[in-house]
């Protein structure tokens, strides 16, 4: 009986410690895909004022192209998809 409460132990800890190793990836994974959102926002922002119309005619800003704004959303989609199965996953297994 002492063993088995000793795995049961041991397999709570290496539960908890790999929660705590999937929160600590999934918040550096977060920071990636937010980090490329805000770099993308940068560079949108300026186009507009604060009443929506554009600050400057279009032509003379540096607006991003279609296929930069695709490629970005391409080349994240699976570090998106993979931060939503994480985030189910931590949810099933954490008491709140």
């Amino acid at each position: 009986m002492l063993i088995e409460n000793k795995f049961a132990g041991n397999a709570v800890e290496t539960k908890q410690s790999r929660i705590f190793e999937l929160l600590n990836e999934t918040d550096k994974e977060f920071s990636s895909v937010f980090d490329l959102l805000e770099t993308l926002h940068s560079k949108m922002r300026p186009i507009l004022t604060d009443n929506g119309s554009h600050s400057l005619p279009v032509k003379e800003q540096a607006i991003p192209q279609r296929s930069e704004i695709a490629n970005i959303i391409a080349t994240n989609n699976d570090k998106i998809k993979d931060i939503k199965s994480r985030l189910i996953f931590l949810l099933d297994n954490i008491e709140l």
